[in-house]
């Protein structure tokens, strides 16, 4: 069982790394082989807890709204009159899903998923910035194939870099190095031009603002 736990482990860190670069891979199945690893990763994590003699889910309040989120796409695709691309984009829900329910239920160190995805962001973020500079500053774009999605996955890794600053423990000088994290992100998310993404920015603040005024509620993050 140690082994499956190992190869779960491993498994989670190469798509965290891998996943933001696919986009721009020549070969058009770079996403499904991300899909599918998911899959196979899920299969051998429900392996694993059989094997077990005592197993447990963690504990987090947003298995429910991810699975009415599940259980309303999947009502969409019935009904949809795409049901061609309808059903790409519910396989795509379903993949992140369960990508979700793994790291949550394989992580008993907390900094141990968060600090790749915000690494291989701030990759991200510098291709961008050179992008940006690159073809008569337009837009960045980065890896991904516009802005908008680019904006989304750099908000997601300044939130989480800015939550660890905030809640993670020990003294500011062991937790300033997640406040420089957010610089580079922060520039090419500027750079990006997306309004979406500087909204999403400002609620994502607000949700930590909350969170450090209530730090009994850190599930919130």
């Amino acid at each position: 069982m140690r082994i499956l736990g190992k190869m779960i482990e491993y498994g989670l860190l190469g798509i965290v790394l891998y996943t933001p670069f696919t986009f721009s891979l020549p070969n058009p199945r770079a996403q499904t082989i991300v899909h599918l690893a998911t899959l196979i990763l899920f299969l051998l994590w429900l392996l694993k807890l059989n094997g077990e003699k005592t197993s447990y889910l963690a504990k987090t309040p947003l298995y429910l709204p991810l699975l009415l989120f599940l259980i309303l796409g999947s009502i969409s695709v019935v009904r949809t009159n795409f049901f061609y691309y309808s059903t790409q984009e519910f396989f795509r829900i379903t993949s992140a899903f369960l990508l979700f329910f793994l790291v949550a239920n394989n992580s008993k160190e907390e900094n141990k998923f968060i600090l790749p995805l915000i690494l291989a962001a701030n990759i991200v973020a510098f291709i961008g910035i050179q992008n940006y500079f690159r073809h008569s500053f337009s837009v960045a774009v980065s890896t991904l194939p516009n802005h908008n999605l680019l904006a989304g996955y750099l908000v997601i890794s300044i939130s989480l870099a800015l939550g660890l600053f905030l809640f993670n423990k020990g003294n500011l000088q062991k937790r300033l190095p997640f406040l420089f994290l957010i610089i580079l992100p922060l520039i090419c998310l500027i750079l990006a031009k997306s309004r979406g993404g500087l909204l999403s920015l400002m609620a994502a603040l607000f949700v930590l603002i909350l969170a450090a005024l209530n730090r009994k509620k850190r599930w919130i993050l």
